[in-house]
């Protein structure tokens, strides 16, 4: 479930997805035609609207027929070795599982010069997420997927090879202070109380306090772990920094985390596909650097040349070329060769990416 504009649905002539109200009462069927009475529901602007789409169950698919082969140039995306993946997930478990932070820290240094030299090359011009599982296991998903996207933010940025490096490292260490959460707080599978919630809420202090004394990383390092948590409009934690106060690191940090675990799924929750996780933070505004976000809208591929992804006109169709102007909205071509540019031809605005087909 999640939030949406009310007046897109007006644009579609009829409700294709049931609606709730943001207590969960349902307000309008799926499918629904869009009367003047409903017109007028629509026109008020409510945002607490939310949509409900059906899960899709085995013998719902529809056939896939894969259209001719975009040109290999297209897109050049980011690509981790099994190897670099394997390289990763020894840094981070010895990482977490070591008391020795110094000897934890020159390994998770030599990842982190691994990846700034993969993502900094000029060849390089987009990430997917896709590429940078390299476990099942959360903590190691996590912490490659947060470095990796941060590194692309920084280098769309500007920022130097050596600043890379270090914003890397911070990834890595951004979530270190967990160490030291009780395991049934950090695995509960149900949602935390209240005081459990501010337990969780220590582990950006917990973390700095862990790498504080380290001489070999910087202070801009050590920064974005304490304040990775912080928002823009100041209501973060742990010091409820506005966001003039937050250093670039953890403002940088803050957007690759928070997409990151709405893309991951974990014992209390299913993951957003990436385009709604996407629709989910542009609705967040407030919480992020808004520069940021645009840069890392600009630096993910949500849906790599070649994939299939389902339209909301029902058909399958295969994705031949990304707008890096709106990251949801690419152009495609259906099985019969048919090609819609959803963002540059006004007759498919109303046709939008519903999701991508594995």
């Amino acid at each position: 479930m999640w939030k949406i504009n009310p007046k897109e649905i007006l644009k579609q002539g009829c409700v294709k997805d049931a609606i709730y109200d943001s207590d969960g009462r349902l307000l309008l069927e799926e499918s629904h035609v869009i009367t003047d009475e409903i017109r007028n529901i629509l026109e008020r602007g409510d945002r607490s609207m939310y949509i409900w789409r059906k899960p899709k169950f085995e013998g719902d698919e529809t056939p896939i027929v894969r259209p001719k082969a975009p040109a290999p140039d297209d897109e050049k995306l980011v690509v981790l070795t099994e190897e670099v993946k394997k390289s990763a997930i020894d840094a981070i478990d010895y990482l977490y599982n070591n008391h020795d932070i110094e000897e934890s820290i020159e390994k998770i240094d030599d990842l982190s010069q691994t990846l700034v030299d993969i993502i900094y090359g000029d060849e390089n011009v987009g990430i997917s997420l896709d590429e940078l599982k390299c476990s099942d296991e959360y903590t190691f998903k996590h912490s490659l997927d947060v470095a990796a996207i941060s590194i692309m933010i920084g280098k769309m940025l500007g920022l130097s090879e050596q600043e890379l490096k270090d914003l890397s490292t911070a990834g890595l260490l951004h979530d270190l202070g967990k160490t030291r959460i009780p395991s049934d707080i950090l695995n509960a599978q149900r949602k935390l109380t209240d005081i459990e919630f501010k337990m969780m809420k220590t582990h950006p202090v917990y973390g700095y306090q862990n790498i504080m004394e380290i001489k070999t990383i910087p202070d801009h390092v050590k920064l974005g772990v304490l304040q990775h948590h912080e928002k823009w409009s100041g209501n973060g934690y742990p010091q409820k920094l506005p966001g003039d106060k937050i250093c670039l690191f953890a403002r940088i940090l803050t957007v690759a985390d928070v997409y990151d675990a709405l893309v991951t799924a974990r014992p209390y929750k299913a993951a957003f596909s990436p385009s709604h996780a996407v629709e989910m933070m542009m609705a967040m505004t407030a919480d992020f650097d808004i520069h940021i976000l645009r840069v890392f809208l600009r630096s993910i591929v949500l849906y790599p040349v070649g994939s299939q992804v389902l339209l909301s006109n029902g058909e399958i169709a295969t994705v031949v070329k990304n707008n890096k102007e709106n990251i949801l909205r690419p152009e495609v071509v259906n099985a019969e060769g048919k090609k819609y540019d959803l963002f540059n031809d006004l007759s498919c605005l109303t046709i939008t990416v519903m999701e991508k087909v594995e």
